[in-house]
């Protein structure tokens, strides 16, 4: 792996460095479901200048998690890395928060972003938790922005007037559909 290039696939997570042992569950659910985590404790070298670096990760990562915790949202560098984060939005770069704790005041300028609730999560790369509520959005979005066919159907209802306008110009009595096709 070169300084300034990653695997495609590769997930940049941002957490404070406090939290390296809680964030040891997420690590192994996002390995077990095949992505690479570039996360700064496992990647910078002796001499490396991680004050360039951090940001050229977030650069060429696929999208970035911000585990928000306690920790986190008192952390310099956790507000950095979600910023520079934000900043890359719609510009190729996803993001995806999640939070280890409740009853967090998440800084202003990233509440608009959901974050997934993971303080009862009990560390299980297979529970419905994570998989639904953390993996299936980021790898749908993976599949869409790389043209692939979705691992897991996009959850999606449509609109109500869309299905009112579909069933009032059908006319469905004898079993087939009647009208127009939409």
């Amino acid at each position: 792996m070169t300084e300034n290039r990653l695997p495609a696939e590769t997930v940049f997570l941002s957490y404070a460095r406090k939290n390296l042992e809680r964030i040891q569950p997420l690590l192994k659910g996002f390995e077990a479901h095949g992505w690479t985590m570039w996360v700064d404790r496992l990647e910078l070298r002796s001499g490396d200048d991680w004050a360039a670096r951090i940001p050229r990760m977030i650069e060429n990562a696929y999208c970035a998690v911000v585990v928000w915790s306690r920790d986190a949202v008192k952390s310099e560098w956790v507000r950095k890395e979600a910023t520079l984060a934000l900043a890359k939005v719609g510009k190729g770069l996803r993001l995806f928060p999640v939070q280890l704790d409740r009853d967090i005041d998440i800084p202003e300028e990233f509440r608009k972003w959901h974050a997934v609730d993971l303080s009862e999560w009990n560390g299980d790369a297979s529970d419905a938790l994570f998989k639904n509520s953390v993996m299936a959005p980021i790898e749908n979005s993976w599949a869409i922005a790389s043209g692939m066919a979705l691992r897991q159907p996009l959850k999606i209802s449509p609109p109500l007037k869309v299905i009112k306008r579909i069933v009032a110009s059908d006319d469905v009595t004898d079993g087939t559909a009647k009208g127009s096709a939409g």
